[in-house]
Formats: C-alpha cells, structure tokens, sequence
C-alpha cells in the first residue's frame, strides 16, 4: 500500500521519500544545495525546498494547473512555472489523497515524455 502523505514536518518529509521512490527508477538527490529532487531518469517531478519550510513543488497537467492556482496556498513554482509546475506552501492545502493523486500524475507526466528507448525498461 502507497505511503500518503499529508504534512511536511520531518517525520513526513521521510514519508514524501518514501513514497517517491516507491516509483520504478525514480531517483532522490540534492540540487543547488536546498532542493531535495526526485527524478525519473533524470527528470525531475517533484521537489522539496530544503530552506524554506520544505514546500513541495510538482509537475500537473495544463488543466489541473489553472484549477490550483486558483487556492490559496498553491502558487507557480519559481522556474517551472512554464512547464506547468506548482508550489504548496501549505500542507494542509492538499488534502492526504490529493498529495499523492498529484504526486503520482507528476510521475506518469515524466514518464510519458521519457525517449521511447528509455521507456522500454518500464516492460
């Protein structure tokens, strides 16, 4: 059974990792030394600021994106933002099954633009 995860306090950071890296190939490192990356195959779908109260940001489809923007708490995350990938500063403004509805669908969105050579090792 998938880890939910719902607030980003230190034992729920661990259970974000957790749940991440429960996705086939998916990776975890440290970029520009505040951002804890999960990528698959080298491409990044979710973060967590390390220094600044550990807001997530992931990747959402073109719909979803107008739809969060519009609550507050949820804002265009700084450099992605064009690639449609939002900021929640807030825990609390996801709710448990929301988080990882989201997170997941930030998954299967890098997975889909993976080179189809490198989608043949999810067969």
């Amino acid at each position: 059974m998938p880890v939910s995860v719902y607030k980003l306090n230190k034992m729920d950071l661990e259970q974000l990792q957790d749940y991440c890296l429960q996705f086939p190939f998916t990776d975890m490192d440290v970029k520009w030394d505040h951002l804890l990356c999960f990528t698959l195959k080298g491409k990044m779908f979710c973060t967590v600021s390390l220094d600044e109260d550990n807001q997530v940001s992931f990747k959402v489809t073109k719909e979803a994106y107008e739809e969060l923007l519009q609550r507050e708490g949820i804002s265009p995350a700084p450099y992605l933002w064009k690639n449609t990938w939002v900021r929640i500063a807030r825990s609390n403004v996801l709710k448990q099954e929301e988080w990882n509805y989201y997170i997941r669908t930030a998954y299967l969105l890098v997975k889909a633009k993976l080179l189809k050579r490198d989608q043949f090792d999810f067969d």
